[in-house]
């Protein structure tokens, strides 16, 4: 990250800010081509089965934004597969575990694929 004089850090050309830092907008792509990214962001949402709303007899699912994941998927998604580095797969894994191992959530797959 670059510190742009303002209070702000930015990342340099060619990067994407991502959790804490930056990462490659080639290695970004990549992944999106592969499907662990998706168009409409699903890979930032959790979804809760089997949901039960108070006063109705029938369950159902929620799917909601993560802050979680926001932060965090996209720099382990890329440290991981790219950089091979521990702790970004590490991270990758605790948010499979996030998704109750949902084989569906890109999260899960990613990992199961490296």
């Amino acid at each position: 990250m670059v510190y742009d004089g303002r209070s702000q850090c930015s990342c340099p050309e060619g990067y994407l800010k991502a959790g804490d830092g930056c990462i490659k907008q080639s290695e970004f792509d990549q992944l999106f081509s592969s499907g662990y990214i998706v168009q409409n962001g699903d890979e930032l949402r959790v979804q809760y089965n089997n949901v039960r709303t108070i006063g109705k007899d029938s369950v159902g699912s929620v799917l909601t934004d993560s802050d979680v994941f926001s932060y965090f998927y996209y720099q382990s998604a890329v440290g991981c597969k790219f950089e091979k580095n521990h702790k970004d797969c590490q991270v990758l894994a605790n948010l499979c575990v996030l998704q109750l191992y949902n084989e569906y959530a890109q999260a899960c797959q990613l990992f199961k694929d490296l």
